[in-house]
């Protein structure tokens, strides 16, 4: 069945948005495994709960079922005496 013109330029939008979000993803999984190896070296972080990390022990599973990307969610553990630790960490830059 043909598609009429205004199928058309909406199935075009469509495509292009897809592509436009395969890259989105892949941005918001590099920001949030850089923020996790940032967190791992803050004293004031008991550890830090991410897949992509090196240090996961889903790390593997990662790279084989996820395509290497991880995840944009990640999750961290403070300190017991997170006032013992020290001052505060500067912002990643």
């Amino acid at each position: 069945m043909p598609m009429n013109p205004l199928m058309k330029v909406t199935h075009i939008a469509g495509v292009k948005r897809t592509a436009g979000e395969g890259m989105r993803v892949e941005r918001h999984c590099a920001n949030a495994l850089a923020v996790a190896r940032y967190l791992e070296g803050v004293p004031c972080v008991k550890r830090v709960l991410y897949p992509g990390l090196e240090s996961s022990p889903y790390h593997e599973l990662v790279k084989t079922q996820m395509n290497g990307l991880g995840t944009g969610i990640l999750s961290f553990e403070l300190a017991d005496d997170v006032n013992g630790v020290g001052p505060r960490p500067e912002a990643p830059r």
